[in-house]
């Protein structure tokens, strides 16, 4: 199969209409070379190559998930789905393709591949997991350059079911675009069931694209990388959940160590949110107009403060940027990632915590467009940052829902690919559709000790269940009962707890068990810290 086949359609998203050399004909700063158009990359796309650029682990990139289907499917239609899905979504198409030494993008048209049917029938979920993340550890060939950037795995379970696996790079897909492309996949595997014709082709990203590159010459762009700029004119103060032994604090200084490109081996892990306590911060944020992830990033921001001393603290927060019909049509990288800062003495009451997150998070969110690498260049500048220091050592987000449009019953998971770029990354989402929520703690091994990822689990599950208790505290009341309580919060995996148990219901586990089910029992919350 070759690469490099490309479509000259004018009409066609693949395509181009210039003349050999000619660089810029669509004002989004293409260039047009042997009768291939090939664009810059986009803002997210650029962060996602830089750690592909300078990692020794290039995997780093990839984004692995499975989804396991539990509901009787129709094998042969479905194989014939995924590929009319993968080969019809026109940022599947997304090649990288090195132009004097800078990477640009361009649309292949070549027919899909890596795209397999794999018999696992006899075998456990741990040997499932286990071959599919030998895929996602494994680089895309030659860089990830002029090669498809994205591998599929239909696997055959016992009873009749079936699980789908994706392994794609982060240079072209993002989490919100997958969920897109497996919703895409079942409405054409209905579509082939019912004998109907089969849904529109997907959108090009390439409005999106053109709206990103133009808006970074503007005015306005400029106007808000000033913004941050004024925003960062006092020097925030370095947190981690390690505490202030860790190795990452700089004796001295405000900053710490945040990148280690030279130490990127990635562990993950995933914890739950019993649902119970899911639907009572809903319930307190639709009371209070709240966005639904501010008690959670509360109870983050708490943590990260009583740990290190300090009631400064930032983290950086994943922006999906779907606001505009060509962004949610996008299906491709759209994602920044903005700092959050907020200085909240304990004194504060819980409400007014979350008001002030809020209005730091509504008006970082404005400034959203903004690249990420503009942002970090920005705290760099004013305050002379050295390669690999800065102020954030977590970074977040928080997908709550899932696209309403899979007939099938289904549990999705994120699957590990080895390496991680940022030293702890918190994924809060559901997994099914129980209404339990699970955070995906992505981290560095060797750099973040999953013994504070464990503790901090259970001080957030303690701690709201304190706010869904009584919200009328202060965050040093709520924090206090809630670190006396952390020990004997339980720790539950999906492990602990597999499909059918999980859609059955597993009652509220917020305040049970002294003993956890990770394997360490209850969990001293005072070690490396004060949370």
């Amino acid at each position: 199969m070759t690469e490099n086949n490309h479509d000259n359609s004018v009409d066609s998203p693949n395509g181009v209409n210039g003349t050999d050399g000619v660089n810029d004909p669509d004002g989004m700063g293409s260039r047009v070379i042997d009768s291939v158009r090939y664009y810059p990359l986009t803002q997210s796309q650029n962060l996602m190559f830089y750690n592909l650029k300078f990692s020794f682990r290039k995997q780093i990139v990839n984004v692995c998930s499975l989804v396991d289907l539990y509901d009787k499917i129709d094998e042969h239609r479905l194989v014939q789905a995924v590929y009319l899905a993968m080969m019809r979504i026109p940022s599947n198409a997304v090649r990288i393709h090195l132009v004097d030494k800078r990477p640009m993008q361009y649309f292949a048209t070549d027919v899909p591949h890596d795209i397999e049917l794999v018999d696992m029938r006899g075998r456990s979920q741990r040997d499932v997991e286990r071959y599919c993340d030998e895929i996602g550890a494994t680089p895309f060939p030659n860089g990830g350059n002029d090669t498809q950037l994205y591998r599929v795995r239909i696997i055959r379970r016992d009873n009749d079911r079936v699980s789908l696996y994706y392994c794609v790079s982060h240079v072209v897909f993002d989490a919100y675009s997958l969920m897109g492309c497996l919703t895409y996949t079942f409405a054409i595997y209905q579509a082939l069931c019912n004998g109907t014709a089969l849904p529109d082709e997907p959108y090009s990203p390439l409005p999106a694209y053109k709206a990103d590159f133009a808006q970074q010459k503007g005015e306005r762009y400029k106007r808000q990388v000033e913004w941050w700029r004024k925003h960062f004119s006092v020097e925030p103060q370095f947190t981690s959940v390690n505490g202030l032994k860790g190795k990452e604090f700089i004796r001295g200084e405000r900053y710490g160590v945040t990148l280690r490109l030279w130490q990127t081996k990635g562990g993950m892990v995933d914890y739950r949110i019993d649902r119970s306590l899911v639907s009572a911060m809903r319930d307190y944020c639709e009371r209070e107009h709240l966005p639904m992830q501010i008690p959670y990033f509360i109870a983050l921001r708490t943590f990260l403060s009583r740990m290190s001393g300090t009631d400064d603290v930032m983290f950086m927060n994943a922006v999906a940027r779907r606001a505009t019909l060509a962004q949610k049509r996008a299906g491709g990288t759209m994602v920044n990632a903005v700092a959050l800062r907020t200085v909240i003495p304990g004194s504060t009451s819980f409400a007014d915590a979350c008001e002030i997150l809020m209005h730091e998070q509504m008006d970082a969110y404005r400034r959203a467009n903004v690249a990420t690498a503009d942002i970090l260049e920005v705290l760099r500048q004013n305050f002379g940052l050295k390669a690999c220091r800065g102020y954030a050592s977590v970074s977040t987000t928080f997908q709550p829902y899932f696209d309403g449009g899979l007939p099938v019953r289904f549990r999705f998971r994120r699957r590990p690919n080895g390496a991680n770029a940022m030293p702890l990354y918190v994924s809060i989402m559901p997994l099914d559709a129980s209404g339990d929520l699970w955070v995906n703690y992505e981290y560095i091994v060797g750099y973040v000790d999953p013994e504070s990822i464990r503790r901090f689990h259970r001080f957030m599950l303690a701690f709201l269940d304190e706010v869904a208790k009584n919200p009328d505290r202060t965050i040093d009341q709520i924090a206090t009962v809630a670190h006396g309580r952390a020990s004997a919060m339980r720790l539950q995996t999906p492990d602990d707890l597999p499909y059918e148990i999980a859609m059955q219901g597993a009652g509220s586990d917020v305040a049970v068990g002294a003993a956890g089910t990770d394997g360490v029992g209850a969990v001293d919350a005072t070690k490396g810290g004060t949370a």
